[in-house]
């Protein structure tokens, strides 16, 4: 083992860091699993000021780059907008570029592109069109919607099972949809969804397995492209920013996942506040530091992932607040980030963000069993970034126009029902042999298949008493796991990565607790497989004095480890004891380090991890306006004793494109009007460039603390198409364009 620590996880970036162009550390350029791809350097234009980005980068992320988040200004009240989903959903990042107004998140740069900030109604560029692009017409026996893990999963289905004509369409430039954005090893099942490998790995294998199908001919993929409506005579739209086709089609599998639900509270327009998963996308797609301290609205499992990878980017996480009592993601995810020292506040909400051209500040305060705030004892910390994880809604306009068509539907993944990625995978391999099976009846399911499905799906079911299971483990002999898993999920590398079969999952295969039985023989591998990072060898054979040697799980960057002292936390986060560094080793196709400490043996079976140094100012209380005892408090889920500061309840946005408050739309409410498409014609609720699709949530979210049932609410009417298509594409020559040339665009005229 080395004696010090020495940082081996280095990008292949051919920059080196003395480029001063965007700002000094805002281009990640060593991360523990990541490494740029960033290589051709281009200029660009903002406001007629130059900057300089890479090839590949989205409008936003260039901007980003360079600390720039306002990036307009809201018509209504001209105060500063920015990004909030990087998901082409919500169009708070609109920009011109190049003379037309595009999503800034979509859009990537190009060489002297002239991007200026939309403010106002804006001019854009006039075209003088003497002819118009041709619309395509084609034929397939199927349409996936969505390259994520449940298209993808579909496609590979269709393929082996079937001769069927498939189309796989996707609005971004790289299959994969959000296992793109994760960083971290996957929970469920290893041989049905590749439990233990990192997402953005199950990415490009699900793809490879794809285009290496035999078959791979039957299918032809659209990246980049939109579906715009369902219309008559079995007939589908799709928009590729360039071309206009039209596609008959007999089934549809919709895989088109889900967005982030959106919040109102006060302020919650200003730029620095995203959707988790915008900042997973700046951060971990396209390698953009933008924070240093964030704050997190949300503890389900992408809230609490998020803080992990903010950790492993060395952003300070000052802290996670949650309405709920307990977290709804997996306490694995919480205990982690817990032992590195993140305050995480339960039965809190969060109240106002203070800034103006940026987020610097937000306010949350405890709320009673019916959710009220208590205005009382307001807790005010300072922050350059407020993340909103507070749940997911499916992408789900789509169905609405292809369920008036006589189009076959079908759905997967988080379209059809919200659950982990492991569990879109099987979901969209389901969705596929039901099609088949549609169409030939002798196909057989095995029933074991409809069982696994819903036990991916499952949430986090009982968390068990710690002492409990520890009684079950056998911690006799001399080497053996340690394993901090106490609460029901879907999940089992360790089972299947130990090569001695020491480890068994007590009842269901999948769905209950690992225990270790007997026969360990020190490998470590289940340390370095465990998703959760719940798992440390306590090898007793490696002694000095009266301590053993502990081995934990490390996922940062040398440069993140204490230099002196580790302080030892138990599987909440509490300070058991100190361990002195034994020896380091990486494992760099795992992406994963190995840190062994000296432990005293008496706490060698708890010790669960230790405190992350870059923490310690959010330990300490630095960003807590009034500190008195409250992240002793946050750290043991008591939150009796809170500072006190007055507040106004001042009103809230629900409609950030249209700046529509809630209390203007509670009032309609109070009317008796139900019909959200009412509110719509007084409010202009829903009527912005989103187009509806960040205050669909808010205004059921609204409804319902109204004590309207949802049944008796007559639903928004959705425009007519899904997204944005410039006229000129609707007017050109109709072709005929044959399946087995749609790649090239061989047209065979009418």
């Amino acid at each position: 083992m080395n004696k010090k620590p020495d940082n081996n996880f280095k990008n292949n970036s051919n920059e080196s860091n003395s480029c001063s162009s965007p700002l000094e550390g805002s281009i990640i350029r060593e991360h523990p699993v990541l490494q740029s791809n960033y290589k051709n350097k281009i200029t660009f234009y903002y406001n007629d000021k130059k900057y300089y980005g890479y090839e590949g980068m989205m409008i936003t992320s260039a901007l980003a780059s360079y600390g720039i988040y306002n990036i307009g200004k809201n018509l209504h009240d001209n105060s500063y907008q920015g990004l909030f989903c990087a998901n082409g959903m919500c169009a708070q990042c609109r920009i011109i570029a190049d003379g037309y107004i595009v999503k800034g998140c979509m859009t990537a740069i190009q060489d002297n592109m002239r991007l200026y900030s939309v403010e106002s109604l804006p001019s854009l560029k006039r075209e003088k069109l003497e002819s118009f692009p041709d619309i395509y017409e084609t034929k397939a026996d199927v349409v996936v919607i969505g390259g994520g893990p449940s298209g993808l999963s579909a496609c590979f289905e269709l393929l082996n099972n079937s001769s069927l004509k498939v189309i796989l369409v996707d609005d971004k430039q790289a299959l994969g949809g959000k296992l793109l954005l994760q960083t971290h090893k996957f929970f469920g099942s290893k041989e049905d969804c590749y439990a233990g490998t990192r997402g953005f790995e199950i990415a490009k294998i699900l793809e490879d397995k794809l285009k290496e199908n035999s078959k791979i001919n039957n299918l032809k993929i659209f990246t980049n492209t939109y579906f715009i409506g369902a219309f008559e005579n079995n007939k589908i739209g799709l928009f590729d920013s360039q071309n206009y086709y039209i596609v008959e089609t007999n089934s549809v599998i919709l895989c088109t996942g889900a967005r982030e639900k959106y919040l109102s509270f006060k302020n919650n327009h200003l730029p620095g506040i995203f959707g988790a998963g915008a900042f997973q996308t700046l951060l971990n797609r396209d390698l953009i530091k933008g924070s240093s301290k964030i704050f997190i609205v949300g503890a389900g499992n992408v809230g609490l992932i998020a803080a992990y990878h903010a950790l492993q980017a060395g952003i300070e996480v000052v802290g996670i607040a949650d309405v709920l009592p307990k977290q709804s993601g997996y306490k694995v995810h919480l205990d982690k980030i817990k032992r590195y020292g993140v305050p995480v506040y339960f039965s809190h909400s969060v109240i106002e963000a203070q800034g103006e051209e940026r987020v610097n500040a937000v306010k949350i305060a405890p709320v009673d069993k019916d959710f009220k705030p208590d205005y009382n004892k307001i807790i005010t910390f300072s922050i350059d970034t407020l993340l909103i994880a507070v749940g997911l809604a499916e992408n789900n306009e789509m169905e609405d126009s292809l369920k008036r068509s006589s189009i076959q539907l079908y759905k997967a993944g988080d379209a059809n029902e919200i659950a982990e990625a492991s569990s879109a995978m099987f979901s969209g391999k389901l969705a596929a042999l039901r099609l088949i099976k549609n169409l030939n009846k002798s196909l057989v399911f095995e029933d074991s298949l409809f069982e696994k499905e819903k036990v991916l799906k499952l949430p986090g079911g009982k968390v068990f008493d710690p002492d409990e299971i520890r009684q079950k483990q056998n911690f006799s002999g001399e080497v053996y796991p340690s394993i901090f898993c106490y609460q029901q999920i879907p999940c089992n590398p360790c089972v299947t990565s130990c090569p001695a079969h020491a480890i068994k999952i007590d009842g269901d295969p999948i769905y209950d607790l690992p225990l270790y039985q007997t026969g360990c023989t020190g490998c470590a591998k289940c340390v370095l497989t465990c998703p959760a990072l719940a798992i440390t060898l306590v090898d007793k054979r490696k002694r000095k004095d009266n301590k053993v040697m502990v081995t934990f799980p490390f996922e940062f960057l040398d440069k993140f480890l204490p230099v002196d002292e580790y302080q030892l936390t138990d599987i909440d986060g509490n300070i058991i004891g100190t361990g002195e560094f034994a020896g380091i080793k990486h494992f760099l196709k795992d992406k994963r380090s190995l840190i062994s400490l000296y432990v005293d043996e008496k706490i060698a079976n708890l010790a669960a991890g230790f405190r992350l140094p870059l923490q310690n100012m959010v330990i300490e209380g630095n960003y807590v306006r009034d500190s008195s005892n409250i992240l002793k408090n946050s750290l043991n889920n008591n939150s009796s004793n809170l500072s006190i500061e007055n507040t106004n309840n001042d009103p809230s946005f629900v409609c950030i494109c249209e700046r529509v408050k809630v209390e203007d739309v509670k009032e309609i409410i109070r009317l008796g009007i139900k019909d959200i498409n009412f509110i719509k014609a007084a409010t202009r609720l829903s009527m912005g460039a989103c187009g509806g699709k960040t205050c669909s949530t808010t205004i059921t979210s609204i409804l319902r603390e109204e004590g309207i049932n949802r049944n008796v609410v007559e639903p928004n009417k959705p425009r007519p198409l899904i997204v944005e298509v410039p006229f000129k594409y609707f007017a050109g020559n109709k072709v005929k364009l044959n399946f087995d040339n749609i790649n090239s665009k061989k047209k065979e005229k009418d």
